[in-house]
């Protein structure tokens, strides 16, 4: 990077570069394009229209910070498409157009922009590659993948904890009361949020804790996989956390055969629900449930909230982080 860090002024390759990816209708499906647009908080300008055009006309009508905004959710989205899983003619010019920018994508998909990006006006937090910084539309750090890494790391061993006389520490497994057997401090620093297909209630979630907390998230599919399966990539990022938020949207339907179907969350995100409740302890999860969805029927004692537009879920996780000693700002 020059000392010039990143320009200010969004560079227009980098629009053009992305709508290449979805011309001819290829890439993920136009509904998971329009919820990376909206998490972007980018308002749809047309319900008709391809997918290249519609990735064109949300930087035309975004602001400076949306449009960042905007690259990282693509590269979520191309990430999971295996985008990159092969050094292809896009991923060839995508590289390129980062570079001329000033900006550094690298084989995995992960963008380091460089130093600081001025936004305008109020926003959703950019997602970053690496950087969590909660004020969005102010001025947003940009740090890249190496510091995240050095931050999740930070006061954790091999085996996944660090005692507070500084001693390494496994996690082991919790009492039957749901209290964690060791009281870990820099695992409390680090909050797991686990989510289904609902990018704006995850956004939301993930961006108020930021917002209130001094801790680091952890979002499993913004994290590098490092050519790890996806259960060990959950296992690493679990370990170096002390407290999950599990996000339980109506993106499932299902019940016993000859039943009505009900709304459900997904089934990762009900595996992963019952993973933190057996490795954190009940005391340590809190569950945002969508109205109406279908909880689990034999866990017992585990914290529900209701979450919806209106509802009291901001105040009510408020009580249970500060129970759980999780340290605001």
């Amino acid at each position: 990077m020059s000392g010039e860090g990143f320009r200010r002024e969004f560079p227009r390759e980098l629009s053009a570069v992305f709508a290449s990816y979805f011309a001819n209708g290829a890439g993920p499906t136009t509904p998971m394009l329009q919820g990376a647009i909206g998490a972007a908080g980018i308002p749809e300008r047309s319900a008709s229209g391809s997918k290249s055009n519609r990735v064109t006309w949300a930087f035309a009508d975004a602001d400076n910070s949306e449009r960042y905004a905007l690259v990282e959710e693509l590269l979520v989205l191309i990430r999971n498409d295996n985008g990159f899983s092969t050094s292809s003619d896009w991923v060839r010019r995508a590289k390129a157009a980062f570079a001329h920018a000033g900006a550094t994508l690298d084989d995995d998909g992960y963008v380091e922009w460089g130093t600081v990006v001025k936004g305008t006006g109020e926003g959703v937090n950019p997602r970053v590659s690496g950087g969590r910084d909660p004020l969005a539309g102010a001025r947003i750090v940009l740090q890249g993948t190496a510091n995240a890494a050095s931050r999740v790391l930070a006061g954790t061993s091999e085996t996944g904890a660090r005692a507070t006389d500084g001693s390494p520490e496994s996690s082991g497994p919790v009492s039957g009361s749901g209290e964690r057997q060791a009281s870990v401090s820099e695992s409390r620093k680090t909050v797991f949020i686990v989510h289904g297909q609902d990018a704006p209630a995850r956004h939301e979630v993930e961006n108020w804790v930021m917002k209130n907390y001094d801790v680091d998230t952890v979002v499993l599919m913004d994290e590098p996989s490092k050519g790890r399966t996806v259960i060990e990539k959950f296992e690493d990022y679990a370990d170096r956390s002390g407290f999950a938020i599990v996000l339980m949207t109506a993106d499932d339907y299902g019940g016993l055969v000859g039943s009505q179907a009900n709304p459900r969350a997904r089934q990762n995100v009900v595996f992963e629900f019952g993973f933190f409740v057996g490795r954190l302890g009940r005391a340590n999860v809190v569950a945002l449930v969508e109205p109406e969805i279908e909880k689990p029927s034999d866990v017992a004692g585990v914290i529900y909230v209701p979450y919806a537009p209106g509802t009291e879920w901001k105040e009510q996780l408020r009580k249970e982080l500060r129970e759980a000693s999780i340290p605001p700002k």
